[in-house]
């Protein structure tokens, strides 16, 4: 998977993604695809897309506590999930400044 360039602010202790332009695809991924190989966490993948989190790039904006609590409180379902995003140079608790979610696709866009 592609690295994303970050650094951690430390005036707020998160981190900063430097995005180059060819690297937003990677958080434009849905959240249940990137998921998909991992069964222990696929559940927990339509549940942060049940509550508005669809792409990699909204989920990795999310703090661990909430993504426990998404989780039902399953710290193991956290810590997977942390674990798969990090192979993609990814964290939670990311500002992602310069990124927006893809376009909504709805039926009402359909003609």
């Amino acid at each position: 998977m592609a690295s994303l360039p970050h650094t951690l602010d430390p005036v707020t202790n998160q981190f900063r993604l430097h995005i180059i332009p060819d690297q937003m695809e990677i958080l434009d991924t849905d959240i249940v695809s990137f998921c998909a190989l991992s069964p222990s966490i696929f559940e927990l993948a339509f549940t942060l897309a049940d509550h508005g989190h669809i792409y990699l790039g909204q989920v990795v904006t999310l703090s661990a506590y909430t993504i426990t609590d998404l989780a039902n409180g399953k710290k193991e379902l956290t810590q997977q999930l942390r674990k798969l995003i990090q192979c993609a140079d990814l964290d939670f608790d990311m500002k992602l400044n310069s990124w927006t979610p893809p376009g909504n696709d709805t039926d009402e866009d359909i003609d």
